[in-house]
This record gives structure tokens, C-alpha cells and sequence, in this order.
């Protein structure tokens, strides 16, 4: 007999339930915290500079497995979940079969929402959808809102399984490993590391000591402007020529005719040959000259941020500008006048040879370039002038026979991009003018590069060193990038960096270490580059799933579902219906007696079945109806 007990059935407590909503709830949260905590607290992390993607230092693989198990997991349950919210309609049923509202389906609604719930699947959700709309059997028959809500609830679920299982294609498709450094400053007692470069202090004493010439200190200097040193230059320095002397004591001993300078003149040639045990060129990645210590010997995590006199120089060839087509001289130089736009004097008698140039020139002639330092008119500059400010202007003139790559080649004809100009028997010619700057650089070193922070002007004595260095950029900057522009590279950036390395490194006899500003230890991980838009669908979507309880989520159709579930003793007994093949098979087979007896769960639907209770599929000898009967009416 059909067991009729009003006792709760254990198995289909509201404890159970509660459990096992709470459990999907907390594996699909647990899941997405673990995405979260991974990227944000055990990692460090920043926004993208375009705010499309987030930069952690978090393992990709590791994201993308846990991205993985969160769409396994939310797979896996859906059906579950689906389970459970058949209580709630379930609960409906029940109410609208003691009020007698249209919330009781048909058998073929009923068919329809069993192939929904239990198959959840495309076929069965089109097939109700399309009875739902009107189509198929009986249109004009009203169709119960439990049916039309167990196919969006389906249908929410399976959308949002779906999208999951695109977003985690969608994430792992754009996501990249990284290179991800995190920078921590180290302790710096101001001795730690000498690597910035700056004037000595007092220079002017200690220039007029190397050149052998007694000093006057620092208070002398401050008593006299620039004219008044001028003026008594010849009894402080000693020098031969006095109309040749240059502006202030710096340049004592460093220019032809002066008696020499050996302690200072080491350190410039040492320095711009890349000799020096204290001091080189290297560039920042403005192409900015700066003074730096030689090839250290640091840890590669190690970085620091310094101070260093610089020079910036940048040049343009104006050669086109300064030919005269129809005049362009002999086969032994070609002739060129430049217009005032250019402010260049380029004019033979100027250049070739003439005293006032290698008056000035410490560095003697070079046969094949000519120029140097230009006042404002143009000129070369004389002896005894200077630049009245932190930037002077650059002119140069030189010839090459690099760039006649053949005899061929059409004569008073420029040579690609290079700005050499083809013309008679000495190759190819290239003017240029630049604008030098002195600077005192700020600048940052990791992983031998130099990276630009910030730089200003310096004092007018340094300006002056570099512009009498830059005499020698005439005589030793040509030379080692002849040819360049040819097949790659760009003869005018060569030149211009040329310039900026010889000027500077001809004042590295008044330079000095000073400590770095800061340094700083930098450890590179293995990161992530996480886009952000489908980052974000990888949380928010378990966590609509699991978490929300003001539409449909595993939170609300559970706590409905226990409210469901309290509120009527047959609320078990009517989900199975719904969800359980159970019930059809007992309609076919069960016992009679059983089904008329009330009913809690499935299992009272079948009595106590016997072995005379095995079914049987009479194929032989088929009676009325199905061929599957019982065993007892089977024989």
C-alpha cells in the first residue's frame, strides 16, 4: 500500500535545499574571488594608459585555469540550479490547484515544461517557445505563467553559461604574458653610489691651478664682472697671443699658442674616446649626450636616478639652400653661399684656410670639414667672443668621398636624403647648422639605458666649455660616420650626436662624482596583460549568476524555493512531477491504489513493490495498450 504519512521526508528538507543553493552559491563566488585575489591582492596591478586592459603581475596560466575551472563549475550547476527552481513552480502549481487559476498546465503543457526543466536543452526551449507564441496545438488555449517562467528561466541560465564559456575563449585569445617590473627604492647614505656628474666647485681656482698659474679664489672672481677678467687675462694666464685669449680662466692652456694644459687635457681626450675611468658619453633615449660613470658593474636589478651635465644638439643639412646652380664652382671645392634664412657664412674666403679660423680652433685644421661655433651674423666666432647664453648655434661644412659611390653618377647632383651634394673631383659636399644647448640632465638608469627626466639650461661658464669643445666635433666628429646615410641611418642625427658627445666630453676636466639622487631595486615578473572588457564579464557574470537575489540568480530561486518548500507538505511531491520521469512512469505502471493515496514524494507513488511488480515487454503476445505490463497480468 501507498505509505501515507505526514512525517517530513528528510531527503527533501528546506535544510537540504538551503545547502545545496548555498553550495553552488559559494563554489561559483569562491571561484571569482579567486580570479580577484589573484590579480589584486596577491599580485600588483595598474590600469592600462588607454584603460583598455589591466597589467598584473599575476601569472597568465594561472588566471586562465581558474577562468576555466569558473565556466566548468558554472556548467556543471545549471541543472542543479534548474532543480531547484522547480520548487518554486512547483509551489504555484500547488496554490493554483486549490484556487483553480490558469496556473495548472494541460498534459501537453505539462510535457513541455518536463522537457524544459529536465532536458534544458535548444530543441526542447524552442518547442515551448513556439507553443508559448501561439503556435502548434490549441492556440487559443491560455498557457499558464509557470510555463512561460520555466522557459525564461532556462533561458537566462543557458545564456549566461554560454556567454561565460565565450568570455573565457574571449580572455584567453587576448590575453598576453608581460614583462612586469616593480621598482622598490634601497637606502641611500649619500656615498652609496657616486654615479651623478656635476662642475667642481670652484672651478675657476682650480683651472687656473692646472694650468700652473697662481689662484685667486672664488672671492676674486666674484668682484670682477666678465670684462674686467678679460682685461687682466694676459697677467693671470700667461697666455702668448693675448688677442687669441679665450673669455675666463677655464680655457687657460687648452688653445693653440697658450703653453699647454696636460692635467687638463687627459680627461677631455680620455673622456671622448671612452678611456676615462670616471667619466663617459652615453646618450638618453632623446639622443641627449650626458656624462655618466663607465660600464658599471652593477646587479641587474639595480637602478638609480642621478644628475649629469648634458648637451643636445640638433642639426639640419642646408646644403640646397646654399649651391648656386649656375655657379658651383671649380673641380676643387665646390662654392657655397648661403642665404640669410640659413645664417651661415660659408664663403670661401672665410673658410679655406684663413687665419681667423685656425687661430681659434685649439685643434688645429682638418682638410676635409670646416666650421665651428657661429655669432649671431653667422660667422665663425672670434677669438676672444662667447655665446651670451645657454644654446649657440653650430655651422659645418664638410666633404666626403664616400658618397660618389660610382663615376657614373650624374655631377652637381644632391645624393638621396643624405644632404651631400655631388660636385667636381673631391666626391661630395654637406653643409649643416645646429642649434647646441648645455644642460644640466636629470636622467634615470636601469638595464644600461638612460632614460630623460628632466633637464634646464646651465650657467653660462659651462655654455662656454662646451662651446669651445665644440671646435673639436670639426676636427674628430667627421670621420667616424663617413659614408653614413648612404645605405641606413641618417648622416644629420650622426653628426648632431657627434657633436653633442665631443662638446661635452671636451669639459670633463672640470667635472666631478656626486651621489645619485636616489636608487631604487627593480624585480621583473612574468605578468599578464588582461583586456579589460572581458576580464570584467569573468566576474560579473558567476557573480549574477550566484549571488543576485532581485531577479533570477542560485540566491533567490533558493531562498524561494525553501519558502516554497515550507509552505505545503506535497511541494516535493509536486516538483518530482515536474522534473522526475518517475511520475510518468507511475502513471503507466504504478500501482493504482498508490496514486490515490495523497502523495509527499515520488517513492509512495509505487507502494511496496514485489517481485510480481517487474515489467515486462510483452513483444509475443502484446495485450491492450503498451507493450510493457507488469509481470503479474504478463503471465
Amino acid at each position: 500500500m501507498g505509505r501515507t504519512s505526514t512525517e517530513p521526508d528528510p531527503q527533501g528538507s528546506g535544510f537540504w535545499i538551503f545547502l545545496t543553493g548555498a553550495a553552488i552559491a559559494c563554489a561559483i563566488l569562491l571561484i571569482t574571488a579567486g580570479v580577484l585575489v589573484e590579480v589584486f591582492v596577491i599580485g600588483t596591478y595598474h590600469l592600462e594608459d588607454s584603460h583598455r586592459a589591466i597589467l598584473t603581475t599575476a601569472p597568465l596560466n594561472r588566471i586562465l585555469t581558474i577562468a576555466h575551472w569558473s565556466s566548468n563549475i558554472f556548467s556543471m550547476t545549471v541543472p542543479v540550479t534548474i532543480g531547484l527552481s522547480a520548487y518554486l513552480f512547483a509551489g504555484r502549481w500547488l496554490r493554483a490547484s486549490r484556487g483553480g487559476d490558469v496556473n495548472m498546465p494541460t498534459p501537453y503543457q505539462l510535457a513541455l515544461m518536463i522537457r524544459t526543466l529536465k532536458g534544458a536543452g535548444l530543441v526542447s526551449l524552442w518547442n515551448s517557445a513556439s507553443y508559448i507564441v501561439g503556435r502548434g496545438s490549441a492556440p487559443n488555449l491560455a498557457r499558464p505563467p509557470i510555463l512561460r517562467s520555466s522557459v525564461s528561466l532556462v533561458v537566462f541560465l543557458l545564456v549566461l553559461g554560454y556567454a561565460l564559456s565565450g568570455v573565457e575563449n574571449w580572455l584567453g585569445a587576448t590575453s598576453t604574458s608581460i614583462l612586469y617590473p616593480i621598482t622598490t627604492p634601497l637606502p641611500n647614505n649619500g656615498t652609496q653610489f657616486q654615479f651623478s656628474r656635476q662642475v667642481r666647485p670652484l672651478s675657476f681656482s682650480f683651472e687656473l691651478t692646472m694650468a700652473g698659474t697662481k689662484s685667486l679664489g672664488w672671492p676674486f672672481f666674484n668682484q670682477f664682472h666678465a670684462f674686467q677678467v678679460q682685461k687682466w687675462s694676459k697677467w693671470l694666464f700667461c697666455v702668448k697671443h693675448y688677442t687669441q685669449c679665450p673669455k675666463f680662466s677655464y680655457q687657460c692652456g687648452l688653445i693653440a699658442g697658450s703653453g699647454g694644459n696636460g692635467p687638463a687635457q687627459a680627461p677631455r681626450y680620455n673622456t671622448m674616446n671612452g678611456v676615462s675611468n670616471s667619466t663617459v658619453i652615453a646618450f638618453t633615449d632623446d639622443a641627449t649626450a650626458i656624462m655618466v660613470p663607465p660600464a658599471l658593474q652593477l646587479d641587474s636589478t639595480i637602478g638609480y636616478r642621478a644628475n649629469a651635465l648634458g648637451v643636445k644638439a640638433t642639426c639640419t643639412s642646408v646644403t640646397t639652400q646654399c649651391v648656386n646652380m649656375t655657379n658651383t664652382g671649380p673641380d676643387a671645392f665646390l662654392l657655397t653661399n648661403c642665404p640669410q634664412s640659413v645664417n651661415f657664412n660659408t664663403t670661401a674666403s672665410r673658410l679655406f684656410g684663413t687665419p681667423a679660423l685656425t687661430g681659434c680652433n685649439p685643434f688645429g685644421t682638418n682638410d676635409l670639414a670646416f666650421g665651428g661655433p657661429l655669432d649671431g651674423s653667422g660667422n665663425l666666432l672670434d677669438c676672444a667672443t662667447s655665446p651670451n647664453s645657454s644654446e649657440f648655434r653650430f655651422g659645418l661644412q664638410v666633404q666626403s668621398q664616400a658618397y660618389r659611390v660610382d663615376r657614373s653618377m650624374t655631377e652637381d647632383t644632391p645624393v638621396g636624403d643624405t644632404g651631400f651634394f655631388i660636385h667636381g673631383n673631391k666626391g661630395a659636399w654637406n653643409v649643416l647648422t645646429c642649434d647646441v644647448k648645455s644642460l644640466n640632465v636629470t636622467y634615470h638608469y636601469f638595464n644600461s639605458s638612460y632614460t630623460l627626466l628632466g633637464s634646464e639650461p646651465t650657467n653660462i661658464d659651462q655654455t662656454w666649455r662646451v662651446e669651445d669643445g665644440s671646435w673639436a666635433a670639426v676636427y674628430y666628429g667627421t670621420a667616424p660616420i663617413d659614408g653614413t646615410g648612404l645605405y641606413s641611418g641618417n648622416y644629420t642625427q650622426a653628426f648632431a650626436k657627434q657633436l653633442s658627445s665631443i662638446s661635452l666630453a671636451m669639459t670633463a676636466y672640470v667635472v666631478e662624482e656626486a651621489p645619485v639622487l636616489e636608487s631604487e631595486s627593480t624585480v621583473t615578473y612574468i605578468g599578464s596583460r588582461l583586456p579589460l572588457a572581458p576580464f570584467l564579464l569573468l566576474i560579473l557574470i558567476p557573480s549574477i549568476y550566484a549571488s543576485n537575489i532581485r531577479s533570477i540568480g542560485v540566491a533567490l530561486i533558493t531562498l524561494l524555493a525553501v519558502v516554497e518548500h515550507s509552505r505545503s507538505p506535497h511541494a516535493e511531491f509536486a516538483r518530482g512531477i515536474l522534473i522526475e520521469p518517475a511520475a510518468a512512469v507511475s502513471a503507466a505502471w504504478g500501482p493504482e491504489e498508490a496514486r490515490l493515496a495523497p502523495m509527499r514524494t515520488m517513492t509512495e507513488l509505487f507502494g511496496d513493490e514485489t517481485s510480481a511488480d517487474r515489467l515486462v515487454l510483452a513483444v509475443d503476445r502484446v495485450p491492450d495498450g503498451w507493450p510493457v505490463v507488469r509481470r503479474r497480468r504478463a503471465e
